[in-house]
C-alpha cells in the first residue's frame, strides 16, 4: 500500500510541475534574457562587478 501512495504523490507532483511550467514559460524567458546578459557582460568585461547586490540590480532595473 505505500508503494502505491508514493506512486500517487509522485504522478501529483508531475502533474503540477508540467501544468506550472507550461504556464511560467514567458515568465522564464523573460528572466532568462537578463541573465544571460548578464553573464555574457561578465565574460566579456570582466571588469564589471558580479555580487549578487549588483546582478539584483541589473535584473530589477
Amino acid at each position: 500500500m505505500a508503494e502505491l501512495e508514493k506512486i500517487v504523490y509522485i504522478s501529483i507532483i508531475l502533474i503540477v510541475i508540467i501544468s506550472v511550467k507550461e504556464r511560467l514559460k514567458p515568465a522564464l524567458s523573460l528572466l532568462l534574457l537578463p541573465a544571460g546578459l548578464i553573464l555574457s557582460l561578465t565574460k566579456l568585461v570582466p571588469s564589471i562587478d558580479m555580487s549578487p547586490e549588483m546582478i539584483f540590480y541589473v535584473v530589477y532595473l
